[in-house]
């Protein structure tokens, strides 16, 4: 068993060797179908795309969209709409904003729901009524066995 393992090893090894080494040699070929000018230009331009993720102004952009609640027909839920509108415009795009009316049934009244009974007493509750029962088969067992 243990000379499987070992004779196994070195063959695992090579073979992510092999599977691994176009992804490290990928950066240094140039790309295919292009010049190498022009895969060097591509490849300065999606080093400067990977670049562009700013993750400070992520968690912003985050902390701001989930701030309140934004559910359909919400004010938040608009204010969110307009300030990722005024974002992409920002950002030199074309943004506009449509509204539709789509059914959303949303409640008129909201009110807190107690629980009547905890997990424990739920769980006891169970338990007495399991061993009733077993009374009550015994009591049948016992009636039946009379007859």
């Amino acid at each position: 068993m243990r000379q499987k393992f070992k004779m196994k090893s070195p063959l695992v090894y090579a073979l992510c060797v092999a599977i691994a080494a176009p992804a490290w040699s990928a950066e240094r070929a140039p790309l295919r179908g292009s010049s190498s000018g022009a895969g060097r230009t591509e490849r300065d331009r999606e080093a400067k795309f990977r670049a562009i993720p700013d993750p400070a102004a992520l968690r912003a952009y985050r902390q701001r969209l989930s701030a309140r609640p934004h559910h359909v027909g919400a004010a938040y839920d608009k204010a969110n709409a307009e300030w990722i509108a005024a974002k992409a415009r920002e950002w030199g795009l074309d943004a506009q904003i449509e509204t539709f009316d789509v059914p959303f049934p949303t409640p008129k009244e909201r009110a807190a729901v107690e629980r009547s009974m905890s997990y424990k007493a739920t769980a006891a509750n169970f338990r007495q009524q399991v061993e009733d029962q077993k009374g009550q088969v015994e009591n049948l067992k016992s009636a039946l066995l009379k007859l």
